[in-house]
């Protein structure tokens, strides 16, 4: 069974989250449609109520307002049936001066709810003035100022005046009009003004027509005001006197019952709000732990359960067709490619451990840290250790052999600081060093080094064999060298005496038959000189190993001569050679001089075609017939010693690079020198 690293105390966490999320987003979800529904309650409900209440106050204002200028309209009534009326017409003139005794008794003033009579002259004369306090029974002094208006009246034209008037005994409601006869017709003779004084008493009868206690003051701005405990709202209008100036003020005190009643709504409503979200919270509660906590809580436990036992097949149950059933299936779908790939997980480590096992190097594994972790059986015969005994990296180290031999920037002592400064190099160059077996007997060890980032791997090939027979082949070469030297030279010694004594045969000998096959002769020890010359310069090749050479300075090595210059432009390229390298575009040139004719330029060039290099080297002579393209490569062709171009190739195919002729005869000579991908690269500066 796949190893699922999840523990009992997690998966309870991540319930207790989720449940704890689950609770916060619901009552948060609450809170705030709470909030919303308050706020919409108090801008379309309370605010309502207090919109209402507010025209209840505008309606009682209105209303006594009103109420006033009905008290002012019937005032206007009664002094217009006293105005227009013959009797007082002629009264006005002094022809009737029982008027007064019949009319202008003091039971007038109180029938008529009034203070003040005022009957004026149109000259300006007052005929009757008289002020009557009904309260006292007594009379009271005529402000100056009601005179006034009458004088205004008459002067104005007008043909009633009614309203307020403020003197300085107090406000008064006035009404007067001018004196006329019965019918209306006449010119005025006068004015008659009635007048009653703005008191309690007054204001009391106007309190109990509008239903609701009235105060009027001066000086107070029109304004609407709640009490301190809310429970009183006090509302005011101005109230203009007869020249239009602002006389009174007018202010209604109502209880605020609407106000109370739009509250208790808005809280009852609030109230049944809050206990309706509280038992939707519940109920979205208990079914969200039915519908997904719960099952939630089931599959957890089933992985909880598989993941305690790695070793034994578990799947966890599907229940439904909803997405939890889904993650389910995909939970079992997971199970079971985990199960695969730990299964080829396990058959990959036994195959490593079985190639391991039986891989001729030693193989050394370690962490990031280079703490060893895996080493097998041959890294411990090559070291001559136990299998109790795991080398690490210092260790190995320290057993390096500073004077064995092999790469001497590798030290005893360096230990773990020479990996933590990167001191062994990449897998693709080796480093071979010297290290004492159990016996001291010094072994040369080849080690590469590869990492895949969490993992180091160190390989450690034995090479002592191959090193002490490259050693031999080394000595053997030599000696072959020097026979081969030794050889040359007693050669070349009896082909000079040889073809002295061609020469002097020649010289003595009158026959013309003998002195061709003479000539022969020196012909065919010419060529054996040339071939050894020739042997004893190619007699290294491919016995060196091959390396990265630069072309650029391969170029400058070539011996040409000033009459037929070389140009050049390669760049830093460096090709992976045999050390013979040079000899291939030696010969080339020096065909060159020996074949093309009328050739004045040799240019050499490179690019890069696909993932080749391409090296061309052309001049600009006769170029070569294209029956010949080929065959100037085979072993023999040439009229020098024909081996030039046939052993050019070989050099090259040493490591897998080709040459070619791919010149138009006429044009030039043009050598393609292709080198593989992998063997060449740009020289780093």
């Amino acid at each position: 069974m796949p190893v699922i690293f999840i523990s009992d105390v997690s998966i309870g966490v991540c319930l207790m989250n989720i449940q704890a999320k689950t609770i916060l987003i619901i009552i948060g979800l609450s809170l705030l449609l709470i909030s919303g529904i308050g706020v919409i309650s108090h801008l379309f409900i309370l605010d309502g109520f207090i919109s209402l209440e507010e025209k209840d106050l505008d309606a009682t204002l209105d209303l006594a307002v009103r109420t006033i200028e009905r008290d002012q309209q019937f005032m206007l009534t009664v002094v217009h049936d006293w105005a227009v009326w013959d009797d007082t017409y002629r009264y006005i003139q002094g022809e009737y001066p029982e008027y007064e005794s019949v009319n202008l008794y003091d039971d007038v003033f109180e029938y008529l709810d009034l203070n003040i009579i005022v009957y004026t002259h149109r000259d300006g004369t007052v005929v009757y003035a008289g002020g009557f306090d009904a309260a006292t029974g007594g009379e009271i002094q005529i402000p100056d100022a009601v005179y006034g208006v009458n004088s205004y009246l008459l002067s104005s034209g007008g043909d009633e005046l009614a309203g307020l008037y403020g003197t300085e005994a107090g406000c008064l409601l006035v009404a007067a009009r001018p004196i006329l006869m019965s019918s209306g017709e006449g010119p005025p003779m006068g004015t008659l003004l009635f007048a009653r004084l703005i008191d309690d008493a007054w204001v009391d009868g106007i309190s109990s027509q509008v239903g609701v206690p009235i105060t009027l003051d001066t000086g107070s701005p029109p304004a609407k005001v709640v009490s301190p405990d809310a429970s009183e709202i006090t509302g005011s209008r101005i109230l203009w006197d007869i020249h239009g100036e602002p006389a009174l003020t007018l202010s209604i005190t109502l209880d605020r019952e609407i106000y109370r009643l739009g509250l208790l709504s808005f809280r009852s409503m609030m109230a049944a709000m809050v206990i309706l979200l509280l038992i939707i919270s519940v109920f979205l509660y208990l079914l969200i732990r039915h519908l997904f906590l719960t099952r939630i809580n089931t599959l957890s436990t089933e992985v909880g359960g598989i993941a305690a036992v790695p070793d034994q097949k578990g799947v966890v149950s599907v229940r439904g067709d909803d997405e939890i059933a889904s993650l389910a299936g995909s939970i079992n779908i997971m199970l079971h490619s985990i199960e695969e790939y730990q299964e080829r997980v396990r058959e990959s480590e036994a195959q490593f451990r079985m190639f391991a096992s039986l891989a001729p190097a030693g193989i050394l594994i370690a962490n990031r840290q280079w703490r060893t972790i895996y080493v097998n059986e041959r890294l411990l015969d090559i070291l001559g250790c136990s299998g109790e005994d795991i080398p690490d990296i210092e260790s190995l180290c320290n057993r390096i052999h500073p004077d064995g031999g092999g790469d001497h920037t590798v030290h005893s002592g360096w230990g773990s600081a020479l990996f933590d400064a990167g001191g062994l190099p990449s897998g693709k160059r080796p480093v071979t060093v010297a290290m004492p077996d159990p016996d001291g007997q010094l072994r040369h060890l080849e080690i590469r080094t590869a990492s895949t980032g969490d993992l180091n791997c160190l390989l450690l090939t034995d090479i002592t064999d191959r090193k002490a027979a490259e050693e031999a082949l080394h000595t053997a070469h030599a000696k072959l060298r020097l026979l081969s030297g030794i050889t040359r030279h007693d050669i070349r010694n009896q082909l000079m005496a040889l073809q002295a004594y061609l020469g002097l045969a020649r010289e003595d000998s009158g026959d013309l038959a003998v002195s061709g096959y003479l000539g022969g002769m020196e012909k065919a020890a010419a060529a054996i000189e040339r071939q050894i010359r020739f042997a004893e310069m190619y007699e290294d090749l491919g016995i060196l190993a091959p390396a990265w050479q630069s072309v650029t300075a391969i170029i400058a090595m070539i011996g040409y001569d000033e009459r037929l210059p070389i140009r050049h432009d390669c760049g830093g390229y460096l090709v992976y050679a045999d050390p013979m390298f040079e000899k291939v575009f030696q010969n080339l040139y020096d065909n060159t001089i020996r074949y093309a004719k009328g050739a004045e330029n040799v240019h050499i060039r490179c690019y890069e075609r696909e993932d080749h290099l391409v090296i061309v080297c052309e001049d600009d002579g006769c170029g070569i017939p294209d029956d010949l393209k080929e065959e100037i490569f085979e072993k023999g062709f040439g009229r020098n010693t024909g081996f030039g171009l046939y052993l050019s190739r070989g050099i090259l195919a040493i490591t897998g690079i080709a040459i070619r002729e791919t010149g138009v005869y006429g044009e030039g000579a043009v050598f393609e020198i292709m080198v593989p991908a992998g063997k060449f690269r740009i020289e780093k500066r």
